[in-house]
């Protein structure tokens, strides 16, 4: 492991680049093990969630993070750990209740968020120790599911977006492929009725370390505080919490390998099978507890998969799917998912799908504008006001850039002209032609110089890359690399040394030894802070079982487990197993 450097006061551990190095190498070993070994439970990472590396990365992670300064039920905020000093002392009293196993977590406090169609959301705040703690455990944890995740999974992972879940109705929506209906799925309070055993059963199906799965489970009863009373969580995960998006998908990762089971893992031959005998087939894209599939066949035969996916949910995720908002639509009709308008359109002899913004999400950018420049705004510099209404109008123009967009932008473009000419007549008080004339020219202080009229609001010139007869630059499932794989490094620094590569280190046979030592052996270099036990050595490290490998009955569980492993280097190995010999 990657020495940690000190600062002049020597108090605070600074992450050093060579400690990112050894996090994201031992990710990566724990995603390859976990890719390879699909029924591979593993143990013995408890130790990390204690190391000071991770929990000063993950507090960066927390600290970084806008939502830092909102207080919860201890009122403290992220900014006070800013000090170098208190910080040393929090990381330092963290580790410690980890390690003594001493640490629980406090309740949640709860808030309510409007939401965009309506209604309240309910969010929980854990505290900012809680948050670290969390933190850490989606470090350890999110690297092995994400091994078992499947590529029409998109809501809350690494590298995706929701456009991984829209794009592919490009290809799915057109006269040549016949997906003429979607199912529109919505799960009933999906994140607060979440059962405990179900999702313990699933986590335990890849974690064998009992202290994490505690863990974990301490996270999920932690009681709710709601104006001052305290209520006790029987079911659900709140939202807000750093861990709750990896528990929810790993909960609905069930209901991702049924659909695959039962339809996703079909040829292209199956499928015209199934269809001749009056079945049909279809395509899951879900982002998180939103989901929709793309069904080939009849509208009868669409139901009859709503039925089965209703029952599915409701005996294996005791959840429930909303029945006013679960529907069959037609392509035709159109529908809207993830904020995106997706309907078929007829041009000539071939049909398409013309993916495009909402209204509504039209009307709440430029309700925002308007706000901006309200009454409240005329005392701002017309140059720095600009400058940030291109900010926004850019933001929400890269989110609709790879779809069909173009009319809404041009649209907005021209709202935003008239919203700024009417400010700038009332800030300055001139006439209705004065202020068009000072916009578009850009002269005087209203554009300060720095902007023409190109440089204004020029949304239309951000051009989408995909039109409706795009067909062959659409995708079905794009290939996402799994980040703890795309650049997985094995060195390890180890200050003044040559750095070690962990794939040459103890050669072992396949015959004799399983993927279970072989994920285990790094898992107790890791925690011996890959040295010898015996002598401090770097190079040549080997795995050693405390208790004797049985040339009989071997339990690769127990005899393979971390615990029973010990870091030796080739020479204390030797001298080991010379002990043994002679005492026999």
């Amino acid at each position: 492991m990657a020495i940690k450097q000190v600062n002049p006061q020597g108090k605070t551990p600074v992450p050093s680049n060579g400690e990112g190095q050894a996090i994201l190498s031992l990710q990566s070993r724990l995603a390859i093990t976990a890719k390879r070994a699909r029924e591979h439970r593993f143990d013995g990472l408890y130790s990390l969630l204690w190391r000071q590396e991770w929990l000063s990365k993950a507090l960066d992670a927390v600290l970084d993070n806008s939502g830092s300064e909102t207080p919860g039920v201890d009122g403290k905020r992220g900014g006070s750990l800013q000090d170098p000093s208190k910080r040393a002392k929090f990381l330092e009293n963290l580790s410690l209740e980890l390690r003594q196993r001493r640490y629980r977590p406090s309740p949640v406090l709860r808030k309510y968020v409007p939401k965009s169609g309506g209604g309240q959301r309910p969010i929980g705040i854990p505290t900012i120790k809680d948050r670290v703690v969390q933190t850490v455990l989606k470090m350890v944890l999110e690297p092995i599911f994400e091994a078992d995740f499947l590529p029409n999974s998109n809501g809350f992972r690494p590298g995706r977006s929701t456009l991984e879940c829209i794009l592919p109705l490009y290809r799915y929506g057109n006269s040549k492929a016949r997906y003429d209906w979607v199912i529109e799925g919505d799960i009933k309070g999906c994140f607060d009725n979440i059962d405990h055993r179900i999702l313990m059963d699933a986590i335990q199906q890849r974690i064998a370390d009992r202290r994490v799965l505690r863990l974990v489970l301490a996270f999920l009863k932690a009681p709710v505080v709601e104006h001052g009373v305290r209520t006790k969580m029987g079911r659900g995960t709140p939202q807000g919490g750093v861990l709750s998006p990896l528990l929810a998908n790993i909960y609905l990762n069930r209901f991702d390998q049924y659909w695959f089971e039962k339809w996703g893992k079909l040829s292209a031959y199956e499928r015209r099978q199934w269809r001749k005998h009056g079945k049909a087939s279809c395509e899951l894209l879900r982002y998180a507890d939103d989901f929709i599939l793309a069904v080939k066949g009849s509208k009868n035969q669409a139901i009859s998969i709503v039925n089965e996916i209703r029952e599915f949910f409701e005996d294996q995720l005791k959840l429930e799917l909303t029945a006013e908002k679960t529907r069959v639509v037609s392509l035709k009709e159109g529908f809207e998912f993830l904020g995106f308008q997706i309907q078929r359109h007829r041009l000539g002899h071939f049909s398409c799908v013309r993916i495009c913004p909402t209204s509504r999400n039209v009307a709440s950018i430029k309700l925002k504008l308007l706000r901006m420049l309200g009454r409240g705004a005329y005392a701002d510099d017309p140059a720095l006001k600009i400058k940030s209404l291109n900010l926004v109008l850019r933001g929400w123009a890269n989110y609709y850039a790879n779809v069909n967009s173009q009319q809404q932008f041009r649209a907005i473009d021209h709202s935003a002209e008239l919203s700024l000419a009417a400010w700038l007549r009332n800030k300055r008080r001139i006439s209705v032609r004065e202020s068009f004339r000072q916009m578009k020219r850009g002269k005087q202080i209203a554009l300060a110089g720095q902007y023409t009229s190109k440089e204004l609001f020029c949304l239309s010139s951000l051009k989408s890359q995909r039109t409706s007869l795009n067909y062959r630059a659409c995708w079905k499932y794009r290939s996402i690399p799994n980040p703890y794989l795309e650049e997985w490094s094995t060195s390890i620094d180890d200050g003044d040394n040559s750095l070690i590569d962990a794939r040459e280190i103890h050669p072992t046979s396949d015959a004799l030894y399983d993927e279970t030592y072989r994920a285990n052996r790094l898992l107790a270099f890791e925690r011996d802070g890959w040295r010898c036990t015996g002598c401090g050595e770097r190079v040549g490290l080997e795995a050693h079982h405390i208790r004797r490998v049985p040339r009989v009955v071997l339990d690769p569980a127990r005899v393979h487990a971390v615990k029973n492993l010990k870091t030796l280097c080739t020479r204390c190995h030797k001298r080991l197993r010379r002990r043994r010999k002679s005492s026999v």
